[in-house]
């Protein structure tokens, strides 16, 4: 409380006073002065008045030293005192009393600010202290983590002075190693470098001096194993703990060098397949955006396709060449090129001439110097296009007919129960059946057959209009469907078939004569999905047949008679396997052009001790239905392994066995444990098994059938898709699945004769497999003019009944033996 009552005093009393109270003092040492004589006394006054005053005004007004005011000022008034007893009259001793007052207040002032100034400087020194402390301490939290830093840097980081090594890190002790980093503490940089580079560094440990910091420059290093580290340094001098030292960072670059060299090495490669491609290939630019920007390089293949020279083409965008409908995709196309730096689709460019280029286009994104452009190769598939353009027709129509075939037919169908779901319309399905046509084959023929067919299909679609659909649903089966249902109208369009089907053919001089059985379910009564309706119709059809034919009937509930024996067979079928009822039978396969039995195709047979002998086309759709295919399927690939395996064993040659996959197994999740565990049960490689799959399968899910074909081929086992031309055929599909064999459905085969169309499709299936490198198989060869047709488009094998039926497996055996005596 005092101190502050100091400070507060002595900054309360204005500078002018101090001074002037100052002057006072000094008037009292002139007065002093006046009153000694002679200069001994004038000298010892100066050394016990004057300089004490000189040193109190030095503190005052130009804020000197506090202690020595003090000590002359404690001197000055002993000495006064004297005086004050000594003086010789009134006025002498009132100037020495009125001079000690100053002094002693000036001297108490003194030692208060003295205090106070000391107390201030501890609390100063005591806070220096700490924060001295505090600095020390996030110095070593600075340094450990910096020391982290440096390690986890994955360059090569030394710390040096006149060449010897203070410091390096773990990755440039790895790299020039390897070996711990304390190992290499006082060695020479020398030491590491290669001969090569040490003049090089010689030179930059001298510059280092100079200018501080050292530009980026390549050197060759040299690891303590001898291998030679091409490496990137730079440096800059610091201070390393008081001393001058120098800090480099180098980068090992040895692989970019390697790559380098490669990359030189191959663009001489590069440039000759660039201008030697057969496939059109380009370089251009992009903006921000990735919209195409003008042509880098062009090869000659892209010159000669696009009609332009060299010039012209390097002075244009892909977009100037690129069709109208296709440039509404280009954005697209472009982002998603973006997104993924590579990717493949068809587009359509436009020559000089202004031809239209369908193209199958891989495009990237690579670096060319310091830009990001697009390199594409681009295939003209304007042959393909044509081929699938046929085959696209082949998967909707029907080949002999051109009539919607039943996939068609199907998926039309469905179309239309969406659209009309939720509304009153109903429509109608027509099954139809022409009546003694197998008659009209056996005794004229398959060609006559054919042309009655077509006929049919020419005379059904004049009887219904245009909104009505007419397809063919297979063999002398049609199926119709009519958007009118009133009663009325139905009846009459039935009753124009009825009548328009009995009016003879005249085909080719043949005046033939049949009649129709139809079937009518109607929407949604008789069944709310295609399959109910077509079911329904046929059941409806059957009906008619066995009533008398050439008429119609409608649907109804108690035509159950097909149905109950469909669910008698069931019921049979799940005994078969125990009954041993079930066998399977060998069709072989055999090589065109050599006349080798190369494998057999394992076809199930069935020999019920109620029913008799059921046809496959018969028991096969119920397992699959009932899901009895699974036990039979299984029981199938055992049986056929198992028997390979026994004709090796016995010293035939081996030969591939084909299995059938039911699109039911296909879908099972346990598919492939099923079948690496038969092979591993029965022993037999998996280069002598076959699969086979439908187009119809592997078309429900394509990703799903994608995934599992792939996981069979990692098995080992061959995979064939089976009656290719029936389903979907679509090259896009087609080229995605990982398929060894494409097999020609006998439906085209047996056409390939007499109708032009059956004969080019069969052309285009064979020269598409091919070129996607499949061996191609023809089922249902009948003649020697279908086999010598095949022969001329380069077919690969053939199976049929020109060669041999489906046989028991010791009739096979004979074959096996004397393939060439049994085959002509």
């Amino acid at each position: 409380m005092k101190n502050n009552n100091i400070k507060f005093l002595i900054k309360k009393v204005p500078s002018k006073i101090w001074w002037l109270t100052f002057t006072c003092y000094f008037i009292t040492i002139l007065l002093e002065i006046i009153k000694l004589d002679g200069f001994a006394q004038i000298g010892i006054f100066w050394i016990i008045k004057v300089i004490p005053a000189l040193s109190f005004a030095f503190h005052f007004g130009l804020r000197g030293s506090v202690i020595a005011t003090c000590i002359t000022v404690l001197f000055h008034t002993i000495s006064n005192f004297n005086g004050l007893f000594s003086a010789e009259n009134t006025f002498n001793r009132t100037l020495y009393f009125l001079e000690e007052i100053i002094i002693i207040a000036f001297c108490i002032i003194s030692v208060g600010i003295l205090a106070e100034q000391l107390k201030h400087r501890n609390n100063l020194l005591t806070a220096s202290n700490k924060k001295l402390e505090m600095i020390n301490n996030e110095a070593k939290k600075n340094y450990e983590l910096y020391r982290s830093l440096i390690e986890l840097i994955p360059e090569i980081i030394i710390i040096h002075r006149n060449g010897n090594i203070l410091f390096i890190n773990s990755t440039g002790a790895e790299i020039l190693g390897p070996d711990k980093p304390e190992n290499f503490i006082g060695q020479s940089l020398f030491n590491l470098i290669h001969p090569d580079s040490k003049d090089i560094l010689s030179k930059r440990l001298q510059s280092i001096n100079e200018k501080k910091c050292l530009d980026l420059n390549e050197l060759k290093a040299l690891s303590l194993k001898g291998n030679t580290v091409h490496i990137e340094s730079t440096a800059i001098s610091i201070d390393y703990y008081g001393q001058p030292a120098t800090l480099s960072f180098a980068r090992n670059i040895s692989s970019t060098k390697q790559a380098y060299e490669e990359l030189t090495n191959s663009e001489k490669r590069y440039r000759t397949l660039f201008e030697h491609a057969s496939d059109a290939i380009y370089l251009f630019e992009m903006d921000k955006r990735g919209k195409p920007l003008q042509f880098i390089d062009v090869n000659n293949v892209a010159c000669e396709r696009f009609g332009y020279s060299r010039e012209e083409l390097l002075s244009m965008s892909p977009l100037d060449i690129t069709s109208k409908s296709r440039l509404e995709k280009v954005d697209d196309t472009q982002q998603e090129l973006l997104e993924n730096t590579q990717i493949m689709f068809e587009g359509e460019y436009i020559s000089k001439t202004g031809e239209k280029i369908p193209s199958e286009i891989s495009a990237s994104i690579i670096t060319l110097g310091n830009k990001k452009v697009t390199f594409a190769i681009s295939r003209d598939i304007r042959e393909r296009k044509k081929a699938e353009e046929q085959i696209k027709h082949l998967a909707f129509h029907d080949s002999l007919t051109g009539l919607l075939n039943r996939s068609s037919f199907n998926s039309y169908l469905n179309k239309t129960i969406e659209e009309i779901h939720l509304t009153d319309e109903k429509i109608a399905v027509l099954f139809l059946d022409l009546d003694r046509f197998k008659i009209t084959n056996d005794t004229l023929g398959h060609h006559i057959g054919d042309l009655l067919l077509v006929e049919t299909a020419r005379r059904l679609e004049n009887c219904v209009s245009e909104k009505d659909i007419v397809a063919r649903q297979g063999g002398d089966e049609f199926i119709i469907l009519l958007h009118h249902t009133e009663q009325s109208i139905l009846d009459t369009t039935s009753i124009h078939i009825v009548e328009e089907l009995n009016k003879p053919f005249i085909i080719e001089g043949h005046e033939i004569f049949t009649s129709p059985s139809i079937g009518i379910s109607i929407y949604p009564h008789d069944g709310k999905d295609s399959a109910s309706l077509i079911k329904n119709a046929d059941t409806a059809m059957y009906a008619v047949k066995t009533s008398g034919k050439n008429n119609y009937q409608y649907y109804s509930s108690e035509m159950n008679q097909k149905n109950k024996r469909k669910m008698l067979l069931e019921s049979a079928l799940r005994n078969a396997l125990n009954h041993n009822e079930l066998s399977i039978y060998y069709q072989p396969k055999i090589n065109i052009h050599t006349k080798e039995l190369t494998g057999v195709e394992a076809l199930l047979r069935w020999n019920s001790t109620e029913h008799g002998t059921v046809s496959p086309t018969e028991f096969i759709p119920i397992a699959e239905e009932s899901g009895l295919i699974i036990p039979i399927g299984e029981w199938v690939l055992k049986t056929a392994c198992k028997q390979n395996k026994l004709w090796q064993d016995s010293g035939y040659v081996p030969i591939n066995m084909s299995i059938n996959l039911s699109a039911r197994q296909f879908q099972q999740n346990n598919l492939i444990p099923v079948i690496k565990e038969t092979l591993e049960e029965t022993q037999l490689d998996s280069k002598y098994l076959n699969l086979e799959i439908t187009e119809t399968m592997a078309m429900i899910n394509i990703n799903q059938s994608v995934t599992k074909l792939k996981q069979l081929k990692e098995l080992g086992v061959s995979l064939s898709l089976d009656d290719f031309g029936t389903g979907y055929s679509s090259l896009n599909y087609l080229k995605k699945f990982p398929l060894d064999v494409l097999k020609i459905d006998k439906s085209f085969i047996h056409d390939i004769i007499s109708d032009e169309q059956s004969t080019a499709i069969v052309k285009a299936i064979i020269s598409v497999s091919k070129s996607l490198n499949l061996t191609v198989i023809a089922e249902g060869v009948e003649t020697i003019e279908q086999l010598e047709i095949l022969k001329s488009e380069k077919c690969d094998l053939a199976q049929g009944y020109y060669y041999s039926p489906p046989i028991p497996a010791y009739e096979l055996e004979k074959m096996l033996t004397f393939t060439e005596e049994l085959i002509k």
